[in-house]
């Protein structure tokens, strides 16, 4: 290392106190020589990996005085007596002995994580500056990775992005996040093969935020330590439906504290005796706890007033849920029953004058039997015109209502003359190999659907592994189809790319096809999508396909069947769970799916 380079110190002590999900603890070697080094402006390079080749062996990487660690391409060592592969740096500047500060780990190019990657970015430390940011980590090849047990420990420097891991070859994850404060991305994890999800999620997420965890598409079949995978997190929602694991999820929920979780999704064969889930009675928030009345309520149930609906204590839910001859058939998702029962809250729908949607749909909550007021919303370049289904006052009950306000398109003027405005972006999924890859800016007047919801495909478009599609990333093409064949879909969740562009996480629930059950993203434009279900009274509509008739929403007592060519007349649209039915004026309900029905 030449004279006028930083020299590279290890820096004393762990980021959580050496708690390990092993119980051993891990220590850093003392401090090595350092090196006198000028001040240097921002850019600076003072050192990189030529000048000092055994740090960061195998990585080529340089070091700039704005304390950003730049890493440009090769492979990273494994780390070494359970530490950080990475070290503290400091410089000497002549006689005042100051700190330099690793302000930023940069991936500025293609880099490969080693095959044992545990502790990679763990126990991450600077010279007493705190713990540096991880930028880039769409650069990280994990493809050849199999350990990656406290990969991340400790990490609490904003939200780790790792949409563009490759865990198929993953066989440990303890403690992978452990002290994390959030994580996105973790749809797309592969783990198949994974042995040990122990302390993965220890101490997770951050008490001032309600975040959640959808693990329901991870394959844990072969997972044999849980122990404290939640532990001490702070997670207002936890899913594990669809998972399969034969035997307990022992100890999954254990930990000094309880978890913040109020919501909790299970797989019929999600068995809970063991796991160490807590009630209102360890809950972490005292403040919190007279929202609640202490027991677990089936979501479904969330709106209902009757005395005689069924709840659950901890231990009941528990009992419940550790013998398969007890448990439900279906998934499931379980909340905390509030002491004050909540009104069916009201959405909101924002449509222009051809119903094409101009701005998310809102959610406006209240308490049951609660009054309400909708005051329409200021959407920019857009007048407002007024109500085209549904009624802006009324009153919270069990019944979710909906209401659509529609607006027309205002003229820009600018000193009197009319602005054109640019024509809208034409490309689509049928000409590109990625529509959205090159896309900076989230288009405006893109609906961002609700969870749970399902949408159909109107275009050719693509599913693809993660958010950034790419011809790498995709999954399959889905081709365009006529209107009673169109492909559908349940979205599980919103993301976005990491050009900020949405997109839907969905299950391919097109049954009997080789996708059913098949998860992915696509695109959220909505010239790519509709809704599967009418949203608002289509008052009058086309039979496309035999429909029958039924006594309730629920489609289970039939009571005639309609032919192709046949028109109904409706006289209100409802909900039931993730579709919608119409009422006929007869009180006969159908099903609400544009596949079956196209409105006159």
């Amino acid at each position: 290392m030449k004279v006028s380079t930083i020299g590279i110190a290890v820096v004393a002590g762990l980021a959580l106190g050496g708690m390990q999900g092993g119980g051993t603890t891990a220590t850093f070697s003392g401090p090595g020589s350092i090196i006198t080094a000028k001040a240097a402006t921002s850019d600076k390079v003072l050192d990189d990996s030529t000048q000092s080749p055994d740090v960061l062996k195998g990585c080529t990487w340089k070091l700039t005085a704005d304390g950003i660690l730049h890493l440009e391409s090769g492979t990273l060592p494994e780390a070494t007596d359970t530490q950080s592969s990475f070290y503290g740096i400091q410089v000497l500047e002549g006689k005042d002995n100051n700190s330099f500060p690793l302000d930023v780990i940069s991936l500025d190019g293609p880099i490969k994580a080693p095959e044992n990657a545990s502790y990679l970015f763990g126990n991450l430390l600077s010279n007493g500056n705190g713990k540096p940011v991880i930028k880039g980590l769409s650069h990280l090849d994990t493809t050849g990775s199999t350990d990656f047990s406290n990969m991340f420990r400790g990490y609490n420097k904003g939200v780790l992005d790792v949409s563009n891991f490759d865990t198929s070859k993953a066989t440990n994850m303890q403690g992978m996040f452990l002290g994390v404060k959030e994580v996105t991305g973790l749809e797309g994890f592969k783990t198949d093969q994974v042995t040990d999800m122990s302390f993965m999620f220890y101490d997770y997420g951050d008490q001032t935020k309600d975040l959640s965890l959808d693990l329901s598409n991870w394959n844990v079949n072969n997972v044999g330590n849980f122990d404290q995978m939640f532990g001490s997190a702070y997670l207002k929602s936890v899913n594990l439906g669809s998972w399969a694991h034969e035997g307990p999820l022992k100890g999954i929920f254990s930990g000094s504290l309880t978890t913040k979780t109020t919501q909790l999704t299970l797989s019929p064969q999600d068995n809970l005796k063991g796991s160490g889930l807590l009630g209102l009675d360890n809950y972490l928030f005292p403040e919190d706890k007279a929202k609640y009345t202490g027991n677990w309520e089936n979501i479904k149930d969330q709106y209902s007033i009757d005395p005689n609906k069924v709840t659950y204590s901890t231990d009941g839910l528990i009992t419940m849920y550790s013998d398969s001859s007890t448990a439900p058939k279906d998934n499931e998702t379980y909340i905390w029953e509030p002491t004050t029962t909540p009104g069916n809250p009201v959405t909101v729908h924002y449509v222009d004058q051809d119903g094409k949607t101009i701005q998310a749909d809102k959610q406006v909550p209240g308490d049951y039997d609660a009054k309400y007021t909708i005051s329409p919303d200021s959407i920019s370049g857009y007048d407002y015109v007024g109500v085209k289904d549904g009624s802006l006052t009324g009153t919270y009950d069990s019944e979710a209502k909906e209401v659509t306000l529609a607006y027309k398109k205002a003229t820009p003027t600018t000193g009197g003359n009319t602005v054109t405005e640019p024509a809208a972006d034409s490309a689509s999924e049928s000409t590109s190999e990625a529509p959205e890859a090159d896309q900076t800016q989230p288009d405006s007047t893109n609906p961002v659907a609700k969870k749970n919801r399902a949408v159909t495909a109107v275009k050719k478009l693509g599913l693809y592994r993660t958010p950034n599609f790419s011809k790498r990333t995709r999954i399959a093409y889905y081709a365009k189809q006529s209107r009673t064949k169109r492909p559908q879909f349940v979205i599980i969740g919103v993301a976005q790319s990491k050009n900020g562009v949405k997109r839907y996480l969905v299950r391919d629930v097109n049954h009997g096809t080789k996708r059913d059950g098949q998860t992915g993203y696509i695109t959220a434009k909505s010239a790519f999508t509709t809704h599967t279900y009418y949203q608002s009274n289509p008052k009058t509509v086309k039979i496309l396909a035999r429909v029958n008739g039924y006594r309730d929403k629920a489609l289970k007592h039939q009571v005639k069947a309609y032919k192709p060519g046949q028109v109904l007349h409706v006289k209100k649209l409802v909900h039931y769970r993730l579709t919608t039915r119409l009422v006929l004026r007869d009180g006969t309900f159908v099903t609400g799916n544009k596949v079956k029905l196209i409105m006159k």
